[in-house]
């Protein structure tokens, strides 16, 4: 059952707030079907291809999957993932509260992500740039740098 300040909170939350949820969840959804569905073949900002997009949103899910999948790695998704979270407690009409705490913690989780999947061994052949990225790759360096220098 419903405590009574959920039912306030719920009846606070407005058409607009519920509509701007729902299109959070369906851009996260998006998004997420654009990652899964990445060839590294198809036609994006770095690769002229003459054959068809085998990426299930199309040209644009194969440049943004691309471009995200460079840079972030397999932390690409997490983006998404938070987008769908958040949209979906705004679509329910639940209160978002210290969103100015859960943004940048979202970001700093998503270059955690990053950098962890970064120090893997690069056995994922299939995306451009590791299982890290750029980002991800770039953090392991600066950490391996940090961790040498801290044992002179």
């Amino acid at each position: 059952m419903a405590t009574r300040a959920e039912v306030q909170d719920r009846a606070s939350a407005g058409l607009p707030v519920r509509l701007f949820g729902g299109g959070l969840v369906g851009a996260g959804t998006l998004l997420l079907i654009a990652l899964a569905s990445y060839d590294a073949r198809d036609p994006s900002l770095d690769v002229a291809s003459g054959r068809a997009v085998a990426n299930w949103m199309g040209l644009p899910g194969a440049g943004l999957a691309d471009i995200l999948l460079q840079l972030l790695g397999l932390a690409a998704a997490v983006p998404a993932l938070l987008a769908v979270a958040l949209g979906m407690r705004m679509a329910l009409g639940g209160a978002v509260t210290r969103a100015g705490m859960r943004i940048p913690a979202g970001v700093l989780l998503g270059l955690a992500i990053a950098a962890a999947l970064g120090s893997l061994p690069d056995g994922n052949a299939a995306l451009p740039a590791g299982s890290g990225g750029l980002v991800g790759g770039s953090l392991d360096s600066a950490l391996g740098q940090l961790r040498s220098a801290a044992r002179v």
